[in-house]
């Protein structure tokens, strides 16, 4: 079965990125990546990357299940790579140094 629920007030747009012309400077390239836009624009860029966070813990934790990993090296494994600080404008990056970068979202 293969599914995602999502809840009435947020549907996710489809995009198709499997085109063998999708290059950088190519129409089908620009196109895409209009869509993308107007895809973040349309659908709240928090949403989106709340869902996609929520897909990639679900597709981890089932990969792990399936290789019979324990449920606390799960769990350990997954709260590990939680991002900690919330960030209000932009993207926040901690380096192994304890260094600290910011990508603002250009609007």
């Amino acid at each position: 079965m293969v599914s995602l629920e999502t809840t009435p007030a947020l549907q996710l747009p489809v995009i198709d990125f499997t085109s063998p012309n999708l290059k950088p400077g190519t129409v089908e390239w620009d196109s895409v990546r209009g869509d993308v836009r107007r895809a973040l624009e349309d659908e709240a860029v928090m949403s989106f990357a709340k869902k996609v966070s929520e897909l990639d813990f679900m597709t981890r934790r089932m990969i792990m299940e399936c290789f019979g990993v324990n449920e606390n090296y799960i769990e350990k494994h997954l709260n590990s790579t939680k991002c900690l600080n919330d960030v209000k404008d932009g993207l926040e990056v901690r380096t192994t140094q304890n260094q600290d970068f910011y990508f603002d979202i250009l609007t």
